[in-house]
């Protein structure tokens, strides 16, 4: 015959077994980690082209399309970083010499900016890493390689996406936007950036492409 002591502590170790079960299945999984791997005071200069292919005579080219080449470089300053937070200044200069200035931010963590300049990301992401670990993008870093930019060599990761949408401009025409983003794995900073747009009635595809062709924290000639 079992004991009623026996019985007493299947019963407390059941309890206990079943109390530790619901402390740990109500904790709150730790948030996730996304540190900028740009400084104060870091600089990085970019060139802007655009491409635009007409397959039809009456397509036309948006003006601001158009002024992308008219771009004689694009200047991104980091002014602050504070946790994920990251601000900085950009200037816009055209070859006619005229500039715009404007103030940015990115959080690296949520992906949220204020779109200005998006294209900064957590330092060190590696292969299938959220591109934003606490934000609702599902985009991940596709492929990681070595790339060279003029003669310097850096640890680069890749992201691409894919997505459609209404052109604002005329809601009956559709845009399916090709998108491929390199950023430097250190930094988290943007090196390379091709945005291949294609819209539908008439048909035309814009291509927008961003190079680094500067920066303080590392020599690009």
């Amino acid at each position: 015959m079992v004991s009623k002591t026996f019985i007493a502590i299947v019963i407390g170790l059941v309890a206990l077994g079943v109390g530790l079960w619901a402390i740990v299945a109500s904790q709150t999984p730790p948030a996730p980690i996304a540190v900028p791997g740009v400084a104060v005071g870091n600089v990085f200069t970019y060139s802007i082209k655009g491409f635009a292919v007409l397959t039809v005579e009456n397509a036309s080219i948006p003006q601001s399309f158009s002024e992308l080449n008219m771009t004689e470089w694009y200047r991104v300053t980091i002014t602050n970083v504070t946790g994920p937070e990251v601000q900085f200044n950009t200037t816009w200069r055209f070859i006619n010499g005229t500039e715009i200035e404007n103030m940015g931010n990115v959080n690296v963590l949520t992906g949220a900016d204020n779109k200005i300049f998006w294209a900064i990301y957590p330092a060190n992401l590696t292969l299938n890493d959220h591109v934003s670990p606490g934000g609702s993008d599902e985009a991940i870093v596709n492929e990681t390689e070595t790339r060279t930019y003029a003669s310097v060599t850096r640890e680069t990761n890749v992201m691409t996406l894919q997505n459609q949408f209404v052109d604002t401009s005329d809601p009956q025409r559709t845009v399916n936007d090709y998108l491929y983003v390199h950023f430097d794995k250190t930094t988290g900073m943007l090196v390379e950036l091709r945005d291949m747009r294609l819209y539908s009635d008439p048909e035309v595809i814009l291509t927008t492409e961003q190079l680094l062709i500067s920066s303080n924290v590392w020599v690009v000639s």
